[in-house]
């Protein structure tokens, strides 16, 4: 039965398969039609649904039992995500059935920048308005359907690195164990889980640090749909990388798969769920939003709940479904963040998919000398420098840049340690980040003078600019351990930051990160400067705080 809902499902999607649920002896629309309970029909109504593929059979089956000579259902069976854009686009429904209760929040999401995430109630859409600021305010009816989001592992997880029952997502996110993932903006089960990982507050210090690392490795790989997740299991072995995925696409799959033998595991502490939340358009006619309201209440019998519960969903009446012999699990629903920082998460998730072309601004001024806990300042810049160049992507292009006061040829402040080169790179015959890493560790050959930060501050900017790549993220990191100093004279933050604004250019974007290390930096002037370039600014002024700093630097690079 799994299977042929599903495959229902995947017929009326590949056919853009719209429904018509009608009842009733004819088909008359006029105002003189005769409605079910004998009055007359003022105007019929035909009301448009769009629904989850998976849910859009018991959907329809709703609308069988409450259509009438006055009401119609048009039900297309529309994924989340294409349901989004047709929103963001002004194509509305009346009623809208996603997967997940976080589609509300997310339809201006990638269209819109950085603008902010809330629905305007505009019914119909403002014609004056662009499309893609458009979007209609929706009421929640309920959920028609629910379903956790599992973990799909082969048939013998310790031929790979073993997921154990007492792992979180968080767990999944910070560990060795490989896990592959779909685009979180476009996929509801991978968006969930990563939320579920990074939680509704920041991971701290070590947790942070792997997190970061694991979601710049995942980023690079993922795929638009999890349907190469379940095409990459081995046919001999069983073998698979696990992923996220619901139990009910997993229990549909296997149904329709029967030599497959992935299973379900139901990570510990919690796990999030798709809801299939109804949504009715808020200031629709009345006559369309109480069709909505009996369709929703419909959704509730007992023959749809069957055909919910067949199809592989949880329902108040069923367990959920048995999968290669694993029944359902108990589970308890995870408290995920609140918008805002789930949002966060998808558009820090699309940055670090994104190579990077990054100057890196590294001071090496005397006071990089002094101590710092059991090391030295320019120790600990080194580590951590060394610890991020580790992690960054083959793609990345990486220069850098020491500064002080009067190191260049005609007195300036900065000097090129080594051009912006891919990382991969060959130079003579080592690789940029073999050369970088090299040129990092003598660092502490070039300490000397003081800190000429602003004339550095600019110089960089400007250069990243001038050499700008459309398909980088472009990007200085300022790293310091004190605050201007500049005893040949040089520029005042006031000219800097009027230097900073009046060169922006929106074709050309280039943010400053600007990293501040130890008690000696000025914080305000560092987060001035940042701001100026819509970057970001971090100090750390404990020793044990450096690697996590660097880290939330390489991670907020494109704020």
């Amino acid at each position: 039965m799994i299977a042929v809902i599903a495959a229902l499902a995947v017929v009326a999607l590949v056919v853009g398969g719209v429904f018509l649920a009608t009842r009733g002896s004819g088909t008359d629309d006029s105002a003189e039609a005769t409605a079910g309970d004998g009055g007359a029909c003022v105007e019929p109504v035909t009301v448009s649904v769009a629904s989850a593929p998976e849910v859009t059979p018991a959907v329809q089956l709703a609308a069988d039992a409450v259509s009438d000579e006055c009401t119609t259902y048009e039900i297309t069976a529309t994924p989340a995500r294409d349901g989004a854009a047709a929103i963001e686009a002004a194509r509305v429904p009346d009623v809208w059935v996603p997967d997940a209760a976080d589609w509300v929040t997310r339809i201006t999401e990638h269209r819109s920048g950085d603008s902010a995430f809330t629905l305007a109630d505009l019914t119909p859409p403002a014609e004056d308005l662009p499309a893609e600021q458009t979007a209609a305010g929706w009421t929640s009816l309920g959920s028609v359907a629910r379903t956790p989001i599992v973990l799909a592992v082969g048939a013998d997880p310790s031929a790979g690195n073993e997921v154990t029952p007492d792992m979180t997502w968080r767990d999944m996110f910070t560990t060795s164990v490989a896990i592959q993932m779909a685009q979180p903006s476009t996929n509801a089960a991978s968006r969930l889980a990563l939320d579920a990982a990074r939680g509704a507050v920041p991971a701290e210090t070590d947790d942070y640090i792997d997190l970061g690392q694991r979601m710049i490795f995942l980023s690079r790989f993922a795929a638009e749909s999890d349907t190469a997740a379940f095409t990459s299991e081995d046919p001999a072995t069983g073998d698979i990388v696990p992923f996220p995925v619901s139990e009910q696409r997993l229990a549909a799959y296997v149904e329709s798969n029967p030599s497959s033998g992935l299973r379900p595991v139901i990570p510990e502490g919690g796990t999030p769920e798709l809801t299939y939340p109804m949504y009715a358009r808020t200031g629709a006619p009345a006559d369309v939003t109480s069709a909505a309201e009996r369709l929703y209440e419909a959704t509730q019998s007992d023959e749809v709940l069957a055909a919910l519960s067949e199809a592989g969903f949880r329902t108040s009446a069923a367990p959920g479904p048995t999968i290669n012999e694993v029944p359902a699990d108990a589970y308890e629903a995870s408290v995920l963040p609140e918008p805002e920082r789930a949002i966060a998460t998808t558009r820090l998730w699309d940055t670090l998919r994104l190579d990077m072309r990054m100057l890196a601004a590294i001071d090496v001024s005397g006071s990089m000398r002094w101590e710092a806990g059991d090391s030295t300042r320019v120790e600990l810049t080194q580590r951590s420098t060394q610890d991020a160049l580790a992690i960054l992507p083959d793609g990345s292009q990486i220069g850098a840049w020491g500064f002080s006061t009067d190191r260049g040829p005609d007195g300036e402040d900065f000097f090129e340690i080594t051009p912006i080169r891919g990382l991969e790179t060959r130079v003579g015959d080592q690789t940029q980040r073999q050369v970088l890493a090299d040129e990092v560790a003598a660092l502490d050959e070039l300490l000397g003078g003081d800190t000429g930060l602003y004339d550095t501050a600019l110089a960089a900017f400007r250069a990243v600019q001038e050499g700008y790549d459309p398909a980088y993220v472009n990007s200085v990191v300022l790293i310091t351990d004190g605050e201007n100093d500049d005893s040949t004279g040089g520029l005042e933050l006031d000219e800097l930051l009027t230097e900073l604004e009046s060169s922006a250019d929106p074709e050309r974007p280039v943010r400053i990160v600007a990293i501040g290390i130890g008690p000696d930096t000025d914080p305000s002037a560092l987060q001035a400067i940042a701001d100026a370039t819509g970057g970001t600014s971090y100090v750390a002024t404990q020793p044990s705080d450096i690697e996590t700093v660097f880290f939330r630097a390489l991670l907020a690079r494109a704020a």
